[in-house]
């Protein structure tokens, strides 16, 4: 471990020396206090003492402030990208043990005073996990992989102490989890808050230049994806296999930055009737019981070739093998590569009647918009 981190930190250390030819670069260093959030009603041992655990840790991390010469950077207000480390221990350290995290970010003011501003944060990256899910000796750790995928959600109040040092406030939510991959994978969700600086090579510029997010487009455009997913299923017994879903997107430009309109998925997929009839083996499942179809709305937030999607969706075919949670969401990053073709990882889960989203798969996909 003690290698790992070194070279972690070494790669960290190479990263802030490239992107610090460039823009304004800063350097964070933050302490955290949480709680892990358990899902209830989930982990099956309701005799167990299984309560939300304390958690500490640190920050550390580089950012770089852009110049507001690309017109998605004037559209953000010199937005911020950031990468940061962390390590997070738990007060049950033997059942939850250490999260180290490398998630990249993006960083945006939403409210921008003289010397104070309000900042969201959207990140996704990896975890690591030392302590994991044993049936003989850690079954309430209902968590399987020590690799896991990371997504990261913060608001922060800022406040400038000296032209490039600024303080700051966050407060936010981490999950953790390896997208069912591997069974169990009830995730880490910690809730937390944030104190700490950020120190930059020049002066942090807060840009109080108001842009029209008018968009000159308001035509209708189709775009598609066919994506694969991989995940272990485990309720008589695990069951691993394959998914493949042909998605359908309608989207109309609302603004500069957001597209929405109307989603079609039609997914070859097991999860659904394993889910609602237990069977003992794959073989139990017909061809036609992996077929299902859904129909939602689905909203595109774009940062430049990047762009973040979230579908809220219903299935409508083959209902009788699907449980009564018939509502899922879809939400991930795509990216173009040009005008025409991007790339895109997604994580696709069932919306539970107590609101809880229940991992389905991560899905990773190639399409083309017209």
């Amino acid at each position: 471990m003690t290698k790992k981190l070194l070279l972690l930190s070494f790669s960290i250390f190479i990263y802030s020396i490239v992107i610090s030819q460039n823009s304004n670069v800063g350097f964070r260093v933050k302490y955290l206090e949480g709680i892990n959030v358990i899902p209830t009603g989930v982990t099956g041992f309701e005799n167990e003492n299984i309560v939300g655990n304390s958690a500490s840790g640190f920050e550390i991390g580089i950012v770089k402030q852009s110049e507001a010469k690309k017109d998605w950077e004037k559209l953000f207000g010199s937005p911020r990208l950031s990468l940061c480390f962390s390590k997070i221990s738990f007060s049950e350290n033997k059942i939850f043990g250490d999260v180290f995290t490398l998630i990249p970010g993006f960083e945006t003011d939403i409210l921008k005073l003289k010397n104070n501003f309000l900042t969201t944060k959207f990140g996704m990256g990896a975890s690591y996990n030392t302590e994991v899910y044993n049936k003989e000796s850690n079954r309430i750790n209902r968590n399987a992989s020590n690799f896991n995928f990371a997504f990261q959600i913060e608001i922060s109040w800022q406040k400038k102490i000296k032209p490039n040092l600024l303080f700051s406030i966050d407060f936010g939510f981490l999950h953790c989890s390896n997208g069912s991959f591997k069974i169990p994978n009830d995730g880490l969700n910690i809730a937390f808050v944030k104190a700490g600086i950020n120190y930059y090579l020049k002066s942090y510029q807060i840009n109080t230049t108001k842009i029209s997010l008018k968009s000159e487009k308001s035509n209708w455009y189709y775009q598609t994806f066919l994506a694969y997913g991989f995940k272990e299923q485990g309720l008589t017994g695990p069951h691993k296999y394959s998914t493949i879903t042909y998605n359908h997107q309608l989207l109309k430009p609302i603004n500069k930055i957001l597209d929405a309109g109307i989603i079609l998925d039609l997914f070859y997929d097991a999860t659904p009737y394993i889910r609602r009839f237990l069977p003992a083996n794959l073989n139990e499942i017909s061809e036609t019981e992996k077929n299902h179809a859904a129909i939602g709305f689905g909203s595109e937030l774009k940062i430049g070739n990047f762009s973040l999607p979230l579908h809220i969706m219903h299935y409508f075919f083959n209902l009788n093998t699907i449980n009564k949670e018939k509502m899922y969401t879809r939400f991930g990053a795509k990216y173009m590569l040009n005008n025409n073709i991007f790339i895109s990882a997604t994580f696709k889960g069932t919306i539970t009647n107590t609101s809880i989203i229940q991992s389905d798969f991560m899905e990773w996909g190639v399409g083309i918009k017209l």
